[in-house]
């Protein structure tokens, strides 16, 4: 039963960016310094309540 529950949830999500499985990310910007691209991210976490993290990577 949980099983099904489970896989139900996975299936149901289909491309919407809000359905509580995984983390949600999103490329805000890409801003390049000198020789140096840095690609800002914007982390959304939590199933009810939404958590937002800014993260910067440069590569």
């Amino acid at each position: 039963m949980f099983v099904a529950l489970l896989s139900g949830l996975l299936v149901g999500c289909g491309g919407v960016s809000d359905c509580g499985v995984a983390d949600v990310v999103q490329e805000i910007r890409q801003v390049e310094v000198g020789a140096v691209r840095y690609h800002l991210y914007l982390r959304t976490s939590g199933v009810s309540d939404k958590t937002r993290f800014l993260v910067l990577y440069d590569r």
